[in-house]
């Protein structure tokens, strides 16, 4: 569940927000992780579209 693998990401200081009632809004913290997702999802979209991956 997405929630907790959230939950074990916010444990280990990679994300981070506000508690609202049952409601989390999370957010990245870290220019690190932000650069580590941005090129997961550049990875996932050359998949996706088919482009040749590259380094």
């Amino acid at each position: 569940m997405a929630s907790q693998h959230l939950f074990k990401l916010r444990l280990a200081g990679v994300v981070d927000g506000p508690r609202d009632g049952r409601r989390v809004l999370y957010r990245l913290r870290g220019g690190h992780v932000r650069n580590l997702l941005n090129e997961a999802l550049f990875h996932a979209d050359h998949h996706v579209s088919g482009q040749p991956v590259h380094d």
